[in-house]
């Protein structure tokens, strides 16, 4: 197995664990877990996701390649949030893990959309 193929794999990992993680909450006896599976999928998906940069000329593309680490930081950010309304710290012990997530997830597919088209624009 070579460097991407592993890349690609803990990407696909990491963002299955997301989407899991994130529907835990949904069913009763699996809430508690919720917060370690999001978050150790939160980290798997931004470690590959800015670890896979590669050096940009155009504007528009270095703007969009920092709103996606921005966005990844927002989704570790709503793991750090899952696990403070796990443990009542405050001062997210209520649902706001669930607007970070939104806006995390909204900006991923913004710019997961927005890259390719200016990469075609580009060449």
């Amino acid at each position: 197995m070579n460097k991407m193929n592993i890349r690609a794999i803990l990407y696909y990992i990491g963002g299955s664990l997301l989407v899991v993680g994130a529907a835990f909450p949904v069913f009763p006896g699996l809430e508690p877990y919720a917060p370690m599976v999001y978050t150790i999928g939160a980290l798997l998906f931004a470690a590959v996701q800015i670890s896979a940069s590669k050096e940009q000329t155009d504007v528009v593309l270095k703007r969009l390649r920092r709103q996606q680490v921005l966005s990844c930081g927002i989704l570790v950010v709503a793991g750090i949030m899952m696990f403070m309304k796990k443990y009542h710290i405050s001062p997210c012990t209520g649902d706001e893990w669930k607007l970070a997530l939104a806006i995390g997830a909204f900006m991923q597919l913004y710019t997961s959309l927005r890259m390719p088209k200016q990469e075609d624009v580009q060449d």
